[in-house]
């Protein structure tokens, strides 16, 4: 057992010295003052959000960019509840110093995907940019999305995400687990085998979209409209994927409210693990599940023998290389007080992975109130 135990934890090693490696060597990003300004369109796809929306809708009338350099775009994706009658009313009256388009999506359309090609389609500029309805961002938001993409070789770029800030401590385990997630997807960019990004934050060129054909051969899975994307940009256009590692890009989304919704946030997210294309990001999702089960097979054998040197030794050691890589990160997310954090996360992480791949077998799950077969 202590050989296999040696092996898996060098394994993680490796794992985390990479990532360590690939976000030192992330610069942060500092946008040219004298960027040309693109016609940006910022699409939304909305699905029962009417009581979030008008939060993004005044965020983004508050930016520090022309007015009459971007549009906003907000797709209905079948809302059951008043989005469509609230937005018509107050965009003609609260926001008419900028561009509002609002579509609906057919009757036989659905999903996010579809919902986003659809803004694309009627936009009118070269740069589309995706947030999503229950999101906040800062006010030089659009200056850092925009900025990036004065380098012409740049076809996509993708930014960080955190949750809204809030006290608890289920909400400091949900934080840490998901800056983590961000971290690693930038990592991985930087060492040249992209695997996630967020696509509460992501932008990309109308060309470069159209070129690759947009999500064709994606949807027939439901989530995935960021990664698929940045995956088939990133392999057909060399040094085209940038991510934006600077604070005023940020943008902040709600974390699950209880333990239910981050099940099917999880296993949403999950359902993509088997389509990347490099080894390294398609073999990541697996030692992670063999990792947390080893980890608790390793804890409930130590209680039952009554022998806890060897799990001691394990945990410690894997406490200390998750210190050293978040300590740059939660630097970055100003976020550093989530450090005493990490001990309790290391049986939450445990928990959880091995519970949501459990789940995965034969499991649906519920997204914007549609059941949806993994």
């Amino acid at each position: 057992m202590i050989y296999i135990a040696v092996l898996v934890m060098f394994i993680y090693s490796s794992y985390i010295f990479w990532w360590i490696c690939g976000w030192k060597k992330t610069d942060e990003y500092i946008p040219n003052s004298e960027s040309n300004i693109n016609k940006i369109s910022i699409i939304v796809p909305c699905r029962n959000e009417s009581k979030n929306i008008i939060q993004l809708i005044e965020c983004i009338k508050n930016q520090n960019f022309d007015t009459n350099c971007f549009e906003l775009i907000i797709v209905d994706d079948h809302s059951s509840d008043c989005l469509l009658e609230d937005l018509i009313k107050i965009s003609t009256v609260n926001y008419s110093s900028f561009n509002i388009k609002i579509i609906k999506l057919n009757k036989n359309e659905n999903g996010k995907k579809l919902a986003i090609n659809k803004g694309i389609n009627c936009a009118e500029g070269e740069i589309i940019i995706c947030t999503d309805a229950d999101c906040k961002v800062g006010k030089n938001w659009l200056k850092n999305m925009n900025g990036a993409f004065v380098n012409s070789e740049i076809k996509l770029i993708f930014g960080p995400v955190m949750f809204i800030e809030k006290k608890g401590f289920w909400y400091s385990l949900l934080q840490l687990d998901f800056l983590s997630l961000i971290a690693i997807g930038a990592s991985s960019l930087q060492n040249k085998k992209p695997n996630m990004c967020n696509g509460a934050n992501i932008a990309y060129r109308k060309s470069a979209f159209i070129e690759i054909n947009g999500f064709e051969g994606n949807y027939h899975i439901e989530s995935g409209d960021d990664e698929f994307l940045m995956h088939k940009i990133f392999y057909k256009y060399k040094n085209s994927v940038k991510f934006i590692k600077n604070r005023d890009a940020i943008v902040y989304t709600k974390a699950p409210a209880d333990f239910n919704e981050f099940v099917n946030q999880r296993l949403r997210w999950a359902s993509k693990a088997g389509h990347y294309q490099n080894i390294i990001s398609k073999s990541l999702p697996y030692f992670v599940v063999i990792l947390n089960f080893f980890l608790l097979f390793y804890l409930f054998t130590s209680i039952f023998m009554l022998d806890f040197l060897n799990l001691l030794i394990i945990f410690c050691y894997k406490i200390i290389l998750d210190l050293v890589f978040f300590w740059s990160v939660l630097n970055f997310f100003n976020s550093r007080k989530l450090i005493m954090y990490i001990i309790p996360a290391q049986f939450f992480h445990c928990f959880y992975i091995a519970f949501i791949s459990l789940f995965t077998i034969g499991r649906k799950y519920k997204w914007k109130d549609r059941e949806i077969k993994y």
